[in-house]
Formats: C-alpha cells, structure tokens, sequence
C-alpha cells in the first residue's frame, strides 16, 4: 500500500481517509422501489 500512496507523500493521511469515506466495493444489490403512480387515487 506504501508503494501506491507514494505519489501523495506528505497527504497520505488525507488519501487513506478519502478511500475509507468512498466505501469502494461491491455494488449494491437489491430490489428497487418503483415510482409511485398517484392518478389512479
């Protein structure tokens, strides 16, 4: 991790923090709701 985060030296704290902040993962899956139709009310 060093070996990459050696590009940001001097700003490796703030590069850490934003990685943990961007949750980077797998996408949620899931269902949807769909959009609520309110003419027939």
């Amino acid at each position: 991790m060093l070996e990459l985060l050696e590009p940001f030296r001097g700003q490796r704290g703030r590069v850490v923090r934003l990685i943990e902040v961007a949750r980077l993962g797998p996408a949620r899956k899931g269902p949807r709701m769909g959009p609520n139709d309110f003419r027939d009310r």
